[in-house]
């Protein structure tokens, strides 16, 4: 037998399909002598996103109980630090290094 030789071809009526060997042909026969059972659904489990995760989502027992304090924003916290952090970097706020060096006077410098 050559390469991509299929001389195995089904004869139930409207199928053609051939196949390169007997066996093959035989199992696909199956298809129409015995079709499967319906298979049964499997329970979808709700997938929970990376933020809904990091946010809090089932974390009501979990001690992220400083919550940020821009309007709209849901993200919550273990540490003081980590509200500050995120506030720098998602919201733009000045770090207090940065709000301290403002109100330094530089005058007294030069």
């Amino acid at each position: 037998m050559h390469e991509h030789e299929k001389p195995f071809v089904c004869a139930f009526e409207g199928c053609g399909q051939a196949f390169g060997f007997k066996k093959v042909l035989q199992r696909h026969e199956l298809v129409h002598t015995q079709p499967a059972l319906p298979k049964e659904r499997k329970k979808r489990v709700k997938v929970i996103d990376l933020v809904d995760e990091i946010v809090g989502t089932g974390y009501e027992e979990s001690g992220r109980d400083i919550n940020c304090t821009m309007e709209g924003c849901q993200w919550r916290f273990t540490r003081d630090h980590d509200l500050k952090r995120h506030l720098v970097s998602m919201h733009g706020h000045k770090s207090e290094e940065e709000s301290d060096m403002q109100d330094v006077d530089y005058s007294m410098c030069y």
